[in-house]
């Protein structure tokens, strides 16, 4: 028998779980592009506000609120929020623009 040939498999890059985050979940909707953007932990949302709206009371009701200040979250996101964590260690949901300052952010946001 003949010996076998040696393997040619091309080497794979070597990374860590820290340095790699989960790709974002893009929502796919006929007729409607991602314009919200939720950084939930180390997940991001890519989803569209009309969906959120129709399925979520929060949303409704904060999406378009009087006290939001007329500026975009980001030039590709008419919304963006992000998960902020409290003292006593539970989570939420904020605007960006309330929070870009806050210490209460998680890593990566």
């Amino acid at each position: 028998m003949p010996p076998k040939a040696a393997s040619k498999k091309r080497p794979r890059a070597e990374s860590s779980a820290a340095d790699t985050k989960p790709a974002p979940f893009i929502s796919l909707s006929p007729g409607l592009k991602p314009d919200t953007r939720l950084r939930v932990f180390e997940q991001e949302f890519h989803v569209h506000s009309t969906i959120l709206k129709l399925h979520s009371n929060y949303f409704r009701r904060f999406l378009d609120s009087p006290d939001k200040t007329g500026a975009l979250a980001s030039p590709l996101f008419q919304y963006e929020y992000v998960s902020v964590v409290d003292e006593d260690r539970t989570w939420a949901l904020y605007p960006i623009q309330k929070v870009e300052h806050s210490d209460n952010l998680l890593p990566n946001s």
